[in-house]
């Protein structure tokens, strides 16, 4: 181990870790901290402490304060089907709505009839799984059906008839 790491974990404090200078209590931080704002996710990876659990709690205590005062942004759940506008709950609890950019639902094809009905229909017929790679038998044939149509369609495919 790097010396100067070796004695900046040695000098550090009992049970506290270095974030912008300054000596953090993990244990002490919490959603009552002054600024939940304060900081971010890299301060945590160049934090020195004298064990990894140290910084690891410091950085979940960090999280959850995030959360309580709703400015966490990386938890975010649609609560309905998507569609063109949409309604998502944070992890705090509330809730928003408006226009939706985050859905991947470009083509608002989610709440279709006709595309309901067929995903109905194909998972009776083959069944609910996760797909994997083809060598393990991660493939459909109504997948591979598909994908030749495409081909024959976006002209990708050599011509099977030449």
């Amino acid at each position: 181990m790097d010396e100067t790491l070796q004695d900046s974990i040695v000098a550090a404090p009992q049970n506290k870790a270095q974030i912008d200078g300054s000596w953090l209590d993990p244990i002490s931080k919490s959603a009552n901290s002054p600024d939940p704002l304060a900081g971010s996710t890299r301060d945590f990876l160049t934090t020195v402490a004298r064990k990894p659990t140290e910084r690891a709690d410091a950085f979940w205590l960090w999280n959850q304060a995030r959360i309580e005062h709703d400015v966490f942004p990386f938890g975010k759940a649609l609560m309905e089907a998507p569609k063109p506008t949409t309604a998502l709950r944070y992890l705090g609890g509330s809730t928003r709505s408006g226009l939706n950019f985050s859905s991947q639902e470009y083509l608002s094809l989610a709440s279709h009839p006709r595309i309901i009905t067929a995903a109905t229909e194909a998972m009776h017929r083959l069944g609910v799984h996760s797909a994997g790679s083809t060598a393990l038998g991660g493939n459909l044939i109504d997948g591979q059906a598909l994908e030749a149509e495409l081909g024959d369609w976006l002209q990708t495919r050599p011509d099977s008839s030449e």
